[in-house]
């Protein structure tokens, strides 16, 4: 392994397009691939984040933008797919805090980054999707036991003791319609669009749905999320 000189140049700066002010910092050369770090304003903080970089016909491209870098005890990550549009679209650079629930509990309408159950991926897994299966017309109540180490970015639509209900993709609240003007539905009908039987959240734990959902895989197939399972609130977005 060795370390080269990278010009700024030579990236693509179609894929650098969200960061400001990019400067190369260190550039780690292992055959045709690199570790690229860079130096960047963002939200108007200074950042460090590390991305992978590829030389093709002669010159370096960058395969993957940077992300997972930290600005003290905020995460700089990148939102990886379409569950949360139209708030968030695939790409879009988010700044999530830490240390948001250092002094007050998660609230309704957070959007945060949190580990989600292992039944969230169990088509990879084989784990069972939800840990008891509901009762017909209800959603998923009581997740598998077990974190996964992914991460997962979904708004909370109900806290420990909040019943709920789904129709036609909407949120029904301790009874009341939730005034939900941020989300794209699902439309009437749908598969998981209408869970109309009502369940009680459980104690430390909160319930996650994506903006878009129609194209959502959340707490609706495997259940609220622990409050421990929680890593932060993001409190700033970007393209």
């Amino acid at each position: 392994m060795c370390v080269r000189e990278l010009k700024s140049q030579d990236l693509d700066e179609a894929r650098l397009r969200s960061l400001a002010s990019t400067r190369i910092v260190k550039v780690r050369v292992k055959h045709r691939r690199a570790r690229v770090t860079v130096q960047t304003t963002l939200f108007g903080l200074e950042v460090r984040a590390t991305g992978t970089a590829v030389r093709e016909d002669g010159r370096w491209r960058i395969a993957r933008l940077p992300s997972g870098a930290h600005v003290g005890r905020s995460l700089v990550e990148r939102v990886p797919a379409s569950s949360m549009f139209p708030t968030l679209k695939p790409y879009d650079t988010i700044l999530v805090d830490q240390d948001a629930y250092l002094r007050a509990p998660p609230a309704i309408g957070d959007i945060v980054v949190f580990h989600p159950p292992v039944g969230a991926l169990h088509a990879v897994t084989g784990t069972p999707a939800c840990a008891k299966r509901p009762p017909k017309g209800q959603a998923c109540a009581k997740a598998v036991r077990r974190n996964s180490k992914a991460l997962f970015l979904k708004r909370i639509v109900a806290a420990p003791g909040d019943r709920i209900s789904i129709r036609d993709g909407h949120v029904i609240r301790n009874g009341a319609l939730v005034a939900e003007d941020y989300i794209r539905p699902s439309g009437s009908g749908g598969q998981g669009c209408d869970f109309p039987r009502t369940f009680t959240v459980a104690a430390g734990r909160y319930y996650m749905l994506g903006d878009n959902r129609g194209e959502s895989d959340d707490s609706r197939y495997w259940g609220p999320v622990a409050a421990t399972s929680i890593v932060g609130r993001v409190q700033r977005l970007g393209p």
